[in-house]
C-alpha cells in the first residue's frame, strides 16, 4: 500500500469515529503494539528507585521532590510512542516481579465498561496502588486521553513512620500523525502531589511550555513556604533546587549541568534521568517496556491463564503475524461478549478475583485493594495451581457463571 492510500485509509477510519469514546474504537491490528493496557499500567514503575530513594531521606520536602520525580517520569517513555495497547479483557491480569529494585506488581481488569484495571505494586519501602480509568475521545486529528481515578503511595520511612501521598494523572492530547507529519503529545492540567502526613504539597505544571517538554514545579510545606522548586524535560531530566522561602517559579536552570550525589548538600542536582532506548526497536518502546513481554519457561508454569502474556493476538502482534492476530482479537472479543451475555442471563454480576472495594482511612476515598490472595494462590505447593480460574484466551467458552 502506497503512502497516500494508506493515509486515505487512515483519514477514514478517523473521520468514521470523530468524538466517540477510543476505547470503543476497533482499529487496524496494525495500529496496536504488542502490550496490554496492563502491561502498560507497570511502566510507571520503570524509575521505582527514585521511591526506594526517597525513602530513605531524612528530609520531608526532598522526599517529596523524588516522590514528585517519580509521579512524572511514566511519561518519558510515551515520547515517540503512537501506537495503541491491547484493551484488555475481563479478568486478565499481569503480574511483574523485579528482584533488582525489590518489588512486585500486579494489575488485573476488573470492568470491561467502562474500561478499569486496578493496580497494586509493593517492595519493602512503599506501596503503590490505584486505579486505570480513561475516558479517550477522538477529535478528528487528536484525541484526548483524561485519566481518573488517583493514585496512592505509602512510603514507609527508616524512622517507623508512614507517609500517605496521592495525586491524579494528567490529560494528554495526542495529535496524530497518519494524516500528516509526526504526532505529538501535549499534556495538559498539573498533577498535584500531597503528602498527607506532612502537609507538603508538590503542584508540577507548564507541560505545555515551551522549549518542548519542559515543565516544572515547587515543593510547599503545610505553613506555604516553598523549599525546592523542580524543572527539567519530562522527556529526559529533571533537575532540583534548594529555594528556601521563595515564592517564585524561575525556569532557568542549566541543562548540561553534570549529575550530583543525590543526598549531598548542594543547592543545585539532577533528581532524575531517563533510561536509553534502543534505536532498533521499530515500535520505539522503552526496554524496559520490552521485558514486561518476556515469559521464560521458568515462569511460565507459574503463571494463571489469564495472563496477558500468554494473549495470542498480542503476541501475534509481536511476531508480526498481522491476519492471525486480527482473527484472533476478533476470536476473543466475540468471546467476551458471550461470556457477559451469559452473565447477564443467569443475573450473575462479575466480582474482581484479586481486589476489593476499599475506602482510605486517611484520605477517605475509594479505592480498589488488593487482598493479598494472588501470591498466595502463585505460591501454592498443592498440585492445585490457580484452580477455579478460567483460561480466558482459549479457544472454547469454559466460563461458569457462578464464579
Amino acid at each position: 500500500m502506497n503512502r497516500k492510500k494508506s493515509n486515505c485509509r487512515s483519514q477514514s477510519i478517523l473521520k468514521s469515529t470523530i468524538s466517540q469514546d477510543f476505547s470503543n474504537i476497533t482499529v487496524p491490528i496494525s495500529f496496536n503494539e504488542p502490550l496490554s493496557e496492563l502491561q502498560r499500567q507497570a511502566e510507571d514503575l520503570e524509575y521505582a528507585d527514585l521511591l526506594h530513594l526517597a525513602a530513605e531521606l531524612k528530609d520531608s520536602a526532598k522526599r517529596m521532590v523524588y516522590v514528585a520525580a517519580f509521579a512524572c517520569s511514566k511519561y518519558a517513555s510515551a515520547s515517540g510512542v503512537y501506537t495503541k495497547p491491547f484493551n484488555p479483557l475481563l479478568e486478565e491480569t499481569f503480574e511483574y516481579v523485579n528482584p533488582e529494585k525489590r518489588y512486585r506488581f500486579l494489575a488485573e481488569q476488573i470492568s470491561h465498561h467502562p474500561p478499569i484495571s486496578a493496580v497494586w505494586a509493593e517492595s519493602q519501602k512503599w506501596t503503590y496502588y490505584g486505579e486505570s480509568a480513561l475516558k479517550t475521545r477522538l477529535h478528528g486529528k487528536s484525541f484526548d486521553i483524561e485519566p481518573e481515578g488517583t493514585w496512592f503511595l505509602k512510603l514507609r520511612l527508616a524512622s517507623g513512620v508512614t507517609e500517605v501521598y496521592t495525586w491524579k494523572k494528567p490529560t494528554t492530547v495526542v495529535t496524530l500523525g497518519v494524516i500528516a507529519g509526526t504526532p505529538t503529545v501535549v499534556r495538559y492540567d498539573p498533577i498535584e502531589i500531597k503528602n498527607w502526613t506532612t502537609g507538603e504539597v508538590c503542584v508540577m505544571d507548564g507541560w505545555k511550555m515551551t522549549p518542548p517538554y519542559m515543565f516544572g514545579g515547587r515543593v510547599i510545606d503545610a505553613q506555604g513556604k516553598t523549599w525546592y522548586r523542580i524543572c527539567g524535560r519530562w522527556k529526559d531530566k529533571i533537575y532540583a533546587h534548594s529555594t528556601p522561602n521563595s515564592n517564585s517559579l524561575i525556569m532557568n536552570m542549566k541543562y548540561d549541568t553534570a549529575p550530583q550525589d543525590s543526598k549531598s548538600d548542594l543547592k543545585e542536582f539532577v533528581v532524575w534521568e531517563a533510561n536509553q532506548r534502543s534505536d532498533s526497536m521499530s515500535t520505539n518502546l522503552t526496554l524496559f517496556l520490552i521485558t514486561l513481554n518476556d515469559i521464560p519457561n521458568k515462569l511460565r508454569v507459574y503463571l494463571p491463564p489469564t495472563d496477558t502474556r500468554l494473549r495470542p493476538d498480542q503476541r501475534a502482534v509481536e511476531n508480526r503475524q498481522y491476519e492471525f492476530a486480527a482473527a484472533e482479537k476478533k476470536r476473543l472479543e466475540e468471546k467476551q461478549r458471550e461470556t457477559q451475555r451469559n452473565r447477564e442471563a443467569a443475573g450473575v454480576e462479575y466480582v474482581p478475583r484479586w481486589f476489593r472495594r476499599a475506602r482510605c482511612d486517611v484520605t477517605g476515598e475509594e479505592y480498589w485493594a488488593f487482598d493479598g490472595s494472588y501470591w498466595i494462590e502463585r505460591a501454592s505447593t498443592s498440585g492445585q495451581l490457580w484452580k477455579g480460574i478460567e483460561d480466558i484466551f482459549s479457544d472454547y467458552n469454559q466460563h461458569d457463571t457462578t464464579t
